[in-house]
């Protein structure tokens, strides 16, 4: 008996390959010069570093600021480097595995948006429109190239799957599958990429709340509570990420970020017709397209849902353009975003939806001349945008870090900031650490005899009380223990260093690593019980839905 189920492996295939043109101007090196040069690839080094110890969410990058360590992950999501933590841990490079990870997203970013057009038109055409319209969109090229902000870019993929997981609920009613992958899918939003992941939970927050208004209007109070539990499930689920960056922004410069020149009200797009011409700010020819066709369509046909999806992408230009600045003062965390136009990466999700519902209602019919004719346009719009588009040039590679230990012995941090360097640290280092302790008294000698991931085994021998510093960056979590009598006392010195206060005389015998905090562990213990009873909660909900509805 064969199944009455579509098969989606042509559209998958069609996304493979879309993906694979996208990425053609990064094939040709080994990596890139972007903006932010080699961040990534250091940045999975040190992931797996962290894995490799044990700690199975890591928030402290060991190597970071030549060996002295910094709490990178505790504030810059790991999302977008996962995929390629399986192939750096089984021996390959670090920017090969990076390129698989990218590759990975873009595919399922162009899958996604083929799902989203068929999803809302009913037509498998109108998906292959949805994903030009996506892959053709300029500053995707902009995100991966000249910015090289991967985690933006792979939030942007991920995004269009989450907004086909919430619609898929809203037009095809609930069930607990797509209700968990609404929810775990927008949380994964959230660890690929805080910004973005901030202002997709604040848009599909403003999208969900119309539907439950509606949906209590209709006297379907029962979807109303599928809706709540869902978008709750999603936030309880990156509470894990979430609650400690919160809670813990003053004990790093991360304030710097909303400053300056950096500052919001001093990056909006000056002109809209920088919007309109090639360039870092291009909309793209599609987009061109589809707005001023979108408000007629609208305004024409009635149609509700042009409106929604064209209403969208005017007002995300808007947020863009100067005349908003008044808005920026009152939207939630918007100082933190520190480029408003970044919005274009949030403009290109909304115009998947935007450019599939336009095609339906340009061509109501679909017959196999416009296939075909759909196939060559889509083919040439494709090759035309990734093959034309001009190759970066690669980083040396002496710049490139292989391992940890390439990290330790460069001044590897962020990017523009240093914004995740501890609060009590006034500047980065000028070099790498060569000495890990120094005695603050004469009569104390002191070694590490070792240092395996992020704990350290120091042995002192104290002629009477004093203190050893340790070249590593204190910040909360770090703790120290003792074995036998005397104990010694683990602080901070006043440059921020870890140090150790030996209150007698003796010989001490320590164990210094990274531990938690209250802050971590409740967020922790909530994301492990949404975790737990998510499912359960919406298989008892789900249950519950009175009959005929769906």
């Amino acid at each position: 008996m064969t199944s009455a189920r579509p098969s989606y492996l042509p559209a998958a295939g069609l996304a493979l390959v879309a993906a694979a043109l996208a990425l053609s101007p990064i094939w040709h090196s080994t990596w890139w010069e972007s903006h932010d040069m080699v961040a990534y690839p250091v940045r999975l080094i040190e992931l797996c570093r962290s894995l490799r110890g044990g700690d199975l969410w890591p928030r402290w990058g060991i190597d970071l600021y030549g060996g002295r360590g910094a709490p990178l992950f505790n504030f810059y999501p790991p999302g977008a480097l996962v995929p390629g933590v399986p192939l750096y841990l089984l021996g390959t490079t670090a920017y090969a595995a990076m390129k698989v990870s990218v590759l990975f997203y873009t595919a399922l970013g162009l899958f996604a948006a083929f799902l989203v057009g068929e999803l809302l038109t009913g037509r498998r055409d109108a998906g292959v429109v949805s994903l030009v319209g996506f892959a053709t969109m300029p500053y995707r090229y902009t995100q991966l190239v000249i910015r090289g902000d991967l985690a933006e870019y792979c939030a942007t993929s991920l995004a269009v799957l989450v907004l086909y997981a919430y619609l898929s609920i809203h037009l095809r009613g609930p069930t607990r599958r797509r209700c968990l992958l609404a929810a775990c899918s927008h949380a994964g939003l959230m660890f690929t990429h805080t910004i973005t992941g901030q202002w997709s939970t604040e848009l599909l927050g403003l999208l969900v709340l119309a539907w439950m208004l509606a949906a209590w209007r209709r006297g379907r109070r029962h979807l109303v509570g599928t809706y709540a539990l869902t978008f709750a499930g999603a936030l309880g689920l990156m509470t894990i990420y979430v609650l400690p960056a919160l809670w813990e922004r003053p004990l790093v410069h991360i304030a710097q970020m909303a400053t300056g020149h950096f500052a919001t009200e001093n990056n909006f797009v000056a002109e809209l017709a920088f919007f309109t011409r090639p360039g870092f700010f291009f909309i793209g020819w599609a987009a061109l397209l589809a707005f001023p066709l979108g408000l007629v369509v609208a305004a024409r046909t009635a149609r509700l849902d042009v409106l929604l999806w064209t209403a969208a992408c005017v007002v995300l230009l808007v947020l863009m353009c100067p005349v908003s600045a008044p808005l920026w003062r009152f939207l939630p965390f918007g100082r933190y975003i520190m480029f408003p136009w970044r919005l274009l990466s949030l403009l290109s999700v909304v115009l998947c939806p935007l450019v599939a519902l336009l095609w339906q209602v340009s061509l109501p019919q679909r017959s196999r001349a416009t296939d075909a004719a759909l196939l060559v346009v889509a083919a040439f719009l494709v090759c035309r945008t990734y093959v034309e588009q001009q190759r970066p040039n690669p980083v040396p590679d002496r710049a490139m870090p292989v391992d940890a230990s390439d990290v330790s012995r460069q001044m590897h941090s962020t990017v523009v900031f240093n914004e995740y360097l501890p609060a009590n640290v006034p500047h980065p280092p000028r070099g790498p650490s060569w000495n890990l302790i120094a005695s603050l008294d004469p009569g104390i000698t002191a070694s590490m005899a070792r240092r395996d991931g992020i704990s350290a085994h120091v042995v002192v021998e104290a002629q009477g009380p004093g203190a050893v510093v340790l070249d590593r960056y204190a910040y909360p979590g770090w703790r120290a223990r003792t074995k036998g009598e005397p104990r010694a006392l683990l602080g901070e010195s006043p440059k921020g260093l870890l140090q150790l206060t030996l209150p007698q005389a003796g010989a001490y015998d320590v164990t210094i690593d990274m531990g938690t905090t209250w802050d971590r562990a409740l967020a922790t213990l909530m994301t492990l019980a949404t975790l737990l009873l998510l499912p359960l909660a919406l298989r008892l909900w789900l249950r519950r839905r009175p009959a005929g509805v769906a």
